[in-house]
């Protein structure tokens, strides 16, 4: 019944559908020009409004969130924020714990509390936010991290593979605790690192959102848009919204635990008695954060441990290369550890006297500047010149040739094109290239034009290009500019005439005619200009003519006396 009612209201306004699978069963996509599209927010049975993201449209898979989750029910999209935080009225700071109750089986545990973690210091990097491991999921102020499926226990159950994802609960208020803040993720999903649908720290990035309190946002490019997006990094707005909650990041953003699960080995019999004294446990003090980036060529860890039996030995291994022993057993420290461009793992193990072990790791990105030569080559491009080099154009013929040019000059080897509605091929020319008539597909196309040189480096230009089917019967809109009045006089022997011309498919050219019989091109179309056109004594008589793509014309006429 609902959707049978949004087509209609939208065949109602002249609308057209955006077909995506992906888009959840209450929403709909259209297109069309903005003064419709406004107009549907005067409908009763449309809620709200939002722009569609480029995937949306495009008709790309996409994987939407479900919703942030209260104790009694969801939160629309309208509400960009569900409450003051967990740091209450004003911008304040907050210490939040988090504790993984359960993992998938589909990564290593490793590798989920490493992409947590990464995800919590994108948020930490910004906002007074502080995460420390906590001992219980169900702590005060706590995000319990839960792999589950089906129905788990919280009355929203997981629907199974390829729906929805995760789900998250605001913090408290106004969920109460020690649901406050919890984050479920869905185990029947095929979790990946780096996947663009099921991508664990995309989704977490944006489920930590809605953990500290936001809502989604209305902006394709944002983090907290309602369709998962792979990311790495928070978009300006979902900084500025954060800030809204708690105060600006002026530190050290604090994100702090083992990123790595201990894992103990079960103790021979020794040849010694020894007294036992508790699990073997480790904690690395400094740095404070698991995962992190610097420019540095070496990085000193410390840290310390405790219970065991009998003395404690701690070693490093750097996956990269390198390897040693720490100073020190309860209390150690390692002063120099070499690290290579790129990710760096670095693990500490301790073992203790029984072959009881604990371990944690941390992973360093060392940044390294590139080298760069002395006299670089210049960087390959590629432009459109026509029949736009604005990128978009609006047209009502089925094909579309477009020109250019590319360099630097005896550089380009190649040049291709290749329309995102399924279609592509090769170019003519290399630094003046043309292409032959390129066929529409009624609606959006964007066309690709990529150019490669001799060293296999590339550039690519994009142009838009709606195709309109129909019969165009609007003539364009042509004014002259100046002169201001249809009749002039002038002692001058040369005049140059502007003004300017729109279309409501597309512009094709504007020309002039002089005398009856005279004829050439102005300069421009949108913006044109007829410059230093020849006057005769007495009077000049000029037709300026603006066409668009189907060939409808507009005319206006001059009468230009020169004394």
């Amino acid at each position: 019944m609902w959707i049978g009612t949004m087509l209609a209201i939208a065949a109602d306004e002249g609308l057209q559908i955006q077909e995506n699978p992906d888009l959840v069963t209450w929403q709909l996509a259209v297109k069309g020009p903005a003064a419709k599209l406004a107009h549907l927010a005067e409908w009763d049975e449309v809620a709200y409004l939002f722009p569609v993201s480029r995937q949306l449209a495009d008709g790309s898979p996409v994987k939407a969130c479900a919703g942030a989750l209260t104790s009694d029910g969801k939160i629309g999209q309208i509400v960009a924020k569900a409450s003051d935080g967990w740091d209450g009225a004003g911008r304040g700071s907050v210490d939040l714990g988090y504790h993984f109750s359960s993992y998938t089986g589909r990564l290593t545990q490793e590798q989920v509390r490493t992409e947590v973690l990464r995800a919590m210091l994108e948020w930490a990097k910004q906002a007074k936010v502080r995460f420390s491991p906590a001992e219980s999921g169900s702590s005060a102020r706590t995000i319990n991290v839960q792999f589950a499926t089906g129905d788990h226990g919280d009355g929203y159950p997981f629907d199974g593979k390829g729906k929805v994802l995760a789900h998250t609960f605001y913090p408290s208020l106004p969920n109460p605790e020690p649901l406050a803040g919890d984050m479920h993720l869905d185990d029947d999903e095929q979790w990946q690192l780096g996947d663009n649908n099921v991508d664990l720290y995309s989704v977490v990035l944006h489920e930590l959102g809605h953990a500290l309190g936001l809502g989604h946002s209305d902006n394709p490019e944002a983090v907290m848009y309602p369709y998962y997006r792979r990311a790495t990094t928070l978009n300006s707005e979902d900084i500025s919204a954060i800030r809204e909650l708690y105060a600006t990041q002026d530190g050290t953003p604090i994100v702090t635990g083992p990123s790595a699960p201990t894992t103990p080995v079960a103790p021979t019999t020794p040849t010694t008695p020894i007294t036992p004294t508790g699990a073997l446990q480790m904690t690395i003090a400094q740095p404070g954060l698991a995962v992190f980036s610097t420019q540095a060529d070496q990085i000193s860890i410390s840290g310390f441990t405790t219970g065991g039996n009998g003395a404690v030995k701690v070693n490093w291994i750097n996956a990269r290369g390198g390897a040693g022993v720490a100073q020190g057993s309860q209390s150690w420290t390692v002063a120099s550890i070499p690290l290579q461009g790129g990710e760096n793992i670095i693990t500490m193990t301790a073992a203790d006297a029984a072959q009881g072990r604990a371990a944690q790791q941390i992973r360093v990105t060392r940044d390294v500047a590139p080298t760069v030569p002395s006299n670089p080559p210049a960087a390959l491009t590629i432009r459109i010149l026509t029949p736009t080099a604005t990128g978009t154009l609006q047209t009502a013929q089925p094909t579309v040739v477009l020109s250019g040019t590319a360099g630097p000059d005896g550089r380009v080897a190649r040049i291709q094109w290749v329309n995102t509605r399924g279609s592509g091929g090769s170019v003519a020319g290399s630094a003046n290239w043309s292409s032959s008539p390129l066929a529409l597909d009624p609606g959006f196309n964007r066309i690709t034009v990529l150019a490669t040189d001799t060293q296999g480096q590339s550039a690519t230009t994009s142009i838009d290009v709606e195709y309109v089917q129909g019969t165009d019967t609007v003539a364009p809109t042509l004014t002259v500019l100046y002169p201001a009045t249809s009749t002039f006089t002038t002692t001058s022997t040369t005049i140059t005439i502007s003004g300017t011309a729109t279309d409501n498919v597309g512009l094709a050219e504007v020309d002039w005619v002089s005398n009856g019989n005279r004829t050439a091109k102005a300069a421009g179309t949108t913006n044109w200009q007829v410059e230093n056109y020849p006057l005769l004594p007495g009077i000049n008589s000029i037709m300026i003519r603006a066409f668009d793509v189907a060939g409808n014309m507009s005319w206006r006429s001059l009468s230009i006396t020169r004394q």
